[in-house]
């Protein structure tokens, strides 16, 4: 009596199990016969008959230690739940003795029994009971008692009948990394936190192979797959063929197999991290040759270093909240994984949503934000420790993600809650000034800039070595496997010290040089933007002057002073944005123009300088003539771009800097609305310009005479004169036409756009604060990476750092490319900013934790607030029931004195039964109420028991909805008074009837 079970696992041979309900002296004798084929069985204690006759029989042999029963014992019950009738003598029938004899021996093995108590539902599902019954059965070895366990998500069982210390030699003997391998596939993070605590270690378990099977049993498994592994799947077909196909069979990915892992890092690297990482899984070895899931013989050591990493990455492709969130708890480099997770999940949501699986495109993006919050609050707990190596952590080179930093990732996937945190302005702050005092004002800076013998009178910092303790040892971070007892000390070393320094004019005196202050004041990014302002106010002065007083045919004049600092000026812009190109993080040439093209003010650069180089072009090679205007046209064209540039050195300021955002996200509505009224503007002005001049000859001007009166007529010029033409019946339909035109945009489409510009504005003004600062690391970055001086000047800056990197090339010096926004800490430092971010991160997932219960608390408090008004309610209700008895016998039994007066008795029945009526009216509406207020309370209760359930295990914290009722109970039957807390409810209301019974 057995059958096979899949369900994305092995096949596996189950023993049945008998499940007893009722049934009367036929289900006895079944009963029998099953546990003599040691089939287990689940006796359902309440159900009635030869269930509880079961039931009764089992506790009594446990009492007696197993000894059989007498009829002497269970006669009478016996006689009573199977309705038999004593012989003439007054003895048990045979029948009796036989029913005894099949439970004596139902009875004799109490491994084969089972009995589940519906009055103790609350305490054991029966799911639960009938897997208790198997594996208590013990019918079949440890690891398909796993599997069992496995297939049915029931890791508390599994942690108390199978890995105890009973059985310790016997699941010793388990396939660990096949089971967790099961449990990863299947999404059952309880058993993947089961088997990780007993013995499975990942840096042995993962393997290439196994980690290309886990990609392809998931997105191509016989079962369901998954949306978002779906999603994957179709990246990967259409980063193997370059077509788009999320519905690739499972045959078509069987042959790519070989280099699956190759496929998934390409689409990881070039999709949806793009900028971050130039290769993954792209070495020989992730080449897996091999039919899929055959069996893997143990291993030392795994193919990864660092294997909670790949498993993050797996877990967050598709879409596995918990799995995720366990290996990140479990892995190293907490914020730069968070934030990497929470870019990988953003990519994926545009995909779904250019997909339009908007569910899906919906949950992804929480589930990013889920991580970004992560991020945000490690950064936050790690600087309230230690707020030197916090800044340290967000510029340390990560090099398991690409060789970027923290800061760099969460602006290239626009973090801008994370990058809104102190942690991150403040170290923002540092480099803004370079080593200048932070409190150095801004008028000083000013005057630094035009006057600088006003340099000597800032005052710079200098940092010192590290000094470790000499008891740092005892100090040392210990962090448990699982990421659970953190141990680090904020005051562990004594950091960088950092010193104000005035300028010294004497050697060897205690302070900076003169030479050094103008150094350090000239490459700080605060400078470089102060000069860089300057110099742009010129450029346009010399460019305006240009054009209103310069600007002849090559012919007639020579090109001029004010012209050749103009190109000057453009051609050191040239070089200073293809040095930015190059100097961007991906070694693709086109990842590197698809980053550097993504930001709005390198296309308005962009803009300018082909624009420039076209109206120089034109210059040139233009005769004087009428021709030469077009040459004039070009060149205002490229000043109304270099003006409207120069908005970009406003977002410096914290208060213009969200207004310049708001008018590039206004322009994007403007481009929007502007379809929609080209839409009006051609149907009107078709029909105006037909009606007034019919039969218009085929001519250029005819699209400017369509278009253009109706574009204006917008603006409030109606051009009423035009009105007639050689139409002469054809002039009143124009001013209703006009009418309608003027009503549909002047009134309709016009606050359309006002609406949509209210919308943007409040959407940025809401949150500004946090928009300004994300926008301040890029430009920030900028200017901290440009060569010193400004444009045309920069190119002395772009002459010095090439003359530098040959230096260093033909001497054989390796480049030093650390700096403020990316620096290699030596590996002892390295460890303690890891121990920094473990300790940071436990932290906030412990205050978390801390918050919700919190919260659960104050629901279970609000919750016995409820209960004693329902109480309250019910005494009122009792009250009012016997006040209602009372005036009922009253009615019935009058005193003899009252019997005289027959007219009373005609009338005081009336008035007594409306009376009685009214009464029951009330109270039913009252007890209406009542059952509604108590199913609430219970829903409450029901969602808030699972979160304390002992252990805190997701296969504990199941809802109760599944267990059986009683028989003749109802689905909608409302919950007593004895089915509440007893800490809740009085002993004095515990006999109180039922409120149906009342009425």
């Amino acid at each position: 009596m057995e059958q096979m079970t899949g369900e994305g696992l092995k096949d596996l041979k189950i023993p049945v199990v008998l499940l007893v309900v009722e049934g009367g002296p036929g289900t006895l004798k079944n009963t029998k016969e099953a546990v003599e084929k040691k089939i287990p069985a689940v006796i359902i204690d309440g159900s009635g008959r030869a269930a509880d006759m079961i039931a009764y029989g089992f506790k009594r042999t446990r009492k007696k230690d197993n000894k059989p029963l007498t009829m002497e014992e269970v006669g009478k019950k016996l006689m009573s739940t199977f309705e038999l009738e004593y012989d003439s003598s007054g003895d048990p029938p045979r029948k009796a003795y036989a029913l005894l004899d099949q439970l004596n021996y139902i009875l004799h093995d109490p491994t084969l029994v089972t009995v589940f108590s519906l009055q103790e539902a609350d305490t054991m599902d029966i799911d639960k009971a009938l897997l208790h019954a198997l594996l208590k059965a013990e019918k079949s070895h440890p690891e398909s008692q796993l599997q069992l366990a496995l297939a049915w998500n029931r890791s508390d069982i599994a942690r108390q009948e199978i890995f105890t210390a009973e059985n310790r030699k016997e699941w010793q003997q388990i396939n660990m990394p096949s089971a967790m391998e099961t449990a990863l596939k299947l999404d059952k993070v309880e058993f993947v936190k089961l088997l990780l605590d007993h013995g499975v270690e990942l840096c042995k378990f993962l393997t290439v192979r196994r980690l290309r099977d886990l990609y392809d049993d998931v997105m191509t498994g016989s079962t369901d797959v998954e949306a978002s592994a779906e999603l994957v799947r179709g990246l990967v077909e259409q980063e193997k063929l370059g077509v788009w196909n999320p519905c690739c069979s499972r045959d078509r990915l069987e042959e790519d197999r070989v280099d699956l892992l190759r496929l998934v890092g390409k689409v990881i690297c070039t999709k949806l991290l793009v900028g971050q990482m130039s290769s993954l899984y792209s070495e020989e070895k992730y080449l897996v040759r091999g039919e899929l899931g055959q069996v893997k013989t143990p291993r030392k050591t795994g193919d990864f270093e660092n294997p909670m990493q790949h498993l993050l990455l797996w877990a967050v492709m598709m879409n596995r909240r918990e799995l995720a969130l366990l290996f990140w708890r479990m892995g190293r480099d907490h914020i730069a994984s968070a934030l990497t997770a929470s870019k990988v999940l953003k990519s994926l949501a545009k995909v779904a949503d250019s997909e339009e699986e908007l569910d899906l495109s919906l949950d992804l993006s929480n589930h990013a934000d889920e991580f970004e919050q992560l991020a945000r609050g490690v950064i936050n707990e790690c600087y309230g420790l230690d707020k030197k190596k916090s800044h340290d952590l967000l510029i340390r080179r990560q090099e398991n993600w690409g060789d970027t930093t923290c800061l760099a990732i969460a602006s290239s996937s626009r973090h801008l809650d994370f990058m809104s945190q102190p942690a991150c302005q403040s170290k923002l702050n540092l480099v803004w000034k370079g080593k200048m005092a932070l409190y150095t004002s801004w008028w000083k800076l000013i005057l630094s800039t035009f006057l600088p013998f006003m340099i000597f009178t800032i005052k710079f910092v200098e940092e010192e070595e590290d000094q470790p303790q000499e008891d740092s040892a005892q100090h040392s971070p210990a962090v448990s496997p699982r990421g659970k007892t953190p141990r680090f000390k904020p005051h562990k070393y004594v950091h960088r010290a950092k010193r104000l320094l005035s300028v010294s004019w004497q050697l060897g005196a205690k302070g900076i040089g003169p030479l050094q202050a103008i150094y350090n004041f000239h490459v700080a990014p605060v400078t470089k933007f102060m000069y860089t302002a300057v110099f742009y106010v010129a450029f346009l002065v010399i460019f305006s002057l240009f054009i209103l007083t310069d600007l002849h045919p090559i012919e007639e004049e020579p090109i001029g002073i004010l012209e050749w600092l103009t190109i000057a000026w453009l051609a050191s812009l040239l070089v200073e944005e293809f040095r930015q190109i190059a100097a961007e993080h991906p070694r693709s040439l086109w990842h590197k123009l698809q980053i550097w093209f993504s930001d709005f003010w390198n296309m308005m650069d962009c803009g300018l300088l082909l624009l420039f180089l076209l109206s120089l072009v034109l210059h040139v090679t233009v005769a004087a003539g009428p021709g030469f205007e077009v040459v004039r046209v070009m060149y205002c064209i490229t000043l109304g771009f270099s003006f409207v540039r120069l908005p970009q050195l406003f977002m410096i300021h914290k208060d213009i800097g969200p207004k310049v955002i708001m008018i590039q996200k206004m322009l994007v509505d403007l481009v929007f609305f502007l379809v929609i009224l080209l839409v009006f503007i051609f149907a009107y002005g078709v029909m105006r310009h037909t009606l007034i001049f019919p039969n218009s000859a085929m001519e250029w001007s005819l699209l400017t005479n369509v278009s253009l009166i109706p574009y204006w007529q917008v603006y409030g010029e109606l051009f009423v004169d035009e009105q007639d033409g050689t139409t002469p019946h054809g002039s009143w339909l124009v001013y209703v036409l006009q009418g309608l035109y003027m009503l549909l945009t002047n009134v309709l489409l016009l606050n359309l756009l006002i609406a949509m510009f209210s919308f943007t504005f409040q959407k940025i003004q809401d949150n500004s604060e946090q928009v300004w600062r994300f926008h301040r690391y890029d430009l920030i970055y900028e200017f901290f990476d440009r060569p010193w001086g400004a444009p045309p000047v920069i190119i002395l800056g772009h002459i010095w750092r090439f003359g530098r990197w040959v230096a260093r090339r033909c001497g054989g010096k390796p480049l030093d490319t650390s700096d403020d926004f990316n620096r290699k800490f030596p590996g002892h430092e390295v460890s303690r900013q890891q121990a920094l971010e473990k300790a940071g991160a436990e932290n906030y997932l412990l205050r978390n934790l801390q918050l919700q219960n919190e919260h659960i608390d104050t629901k279970f408090a609000t919750t016995s607030e409820r209960l004693e008004k329902v109480l309250d309610d019910l005494e009122d209700i009792k009250e009012s029931v016997q006040a209602k008895e009372e005036l009922e016998a009253s009615f019935y039994a009058p005193p003899a004195a009252d019997v005289t007066d027959s007219a009373t008795l005609r009338t005081r029945p009336s008035s007594a039964t409306a009376s009685t009526s009214g009464v029951a009216v009330d109270l039913q509406h009252r007890m209406s109420n009542l059952e509604d207020h108590l199913g609430s309370i219970k829903d409450l209760l029901e969602h808030l028991q699972p979160t304390q359930a002992p252990g805190g295990a997701a296969g504990d914290s199941r809802g109760r909805a599944g267990a059986p009722q009683a028989p003749g109970a109802a689905a909608e039957d409302r919950p007593t008074v004895a089915r509440r807390p007893k800490s809740l409810v009085p002993q004095e209301y515990s006999d109180f009837p039922d409120p149906d019974d009342i009425m």
